[in-house]
């Protein structure tokens, strides 16, 4: 396998208008993702999108999009959060 390729920009998002898209859908507004990133994730071909939480300081909320998934439909392959979680 050519691990080369595998970082390289490719699949539905890596179109700068279909990735600005998936973010608006993902954070509900535009907004400037804090890393984009073309990885395997399971084996696929996948984006990875890291996002400001909007409601949580210094929380990250991170997507993963397989080349397959359609963001559109809110279909992720992965999604996580990470950093201080609300208090009581």
């Amino acid at each position: 396998m050519d691990h080369a390729a595998i970082t390289a920009p490719g699949g539905p998002l890596a179109d700068p208008a279909a990735l600005a898209r998936c973010v608006q859908i993902l954070a509900g507004k535009a907004e400037q993702p804090l890393l984009v990133d073309y990885a395997l994730f399971n084996g696929a071909p996948s984006t990875i999108i890291v996002l400001p939480d909007p409601d949580v300081a210094h929380k990250l909320d991170i997507y993963v999009e397989a080349d397959t998934a359609n963001c559109a439909n809110q279909e992720f392959t992965f999604e996580t959060f990470l950093g201080p979680t609300p208090g009581p």
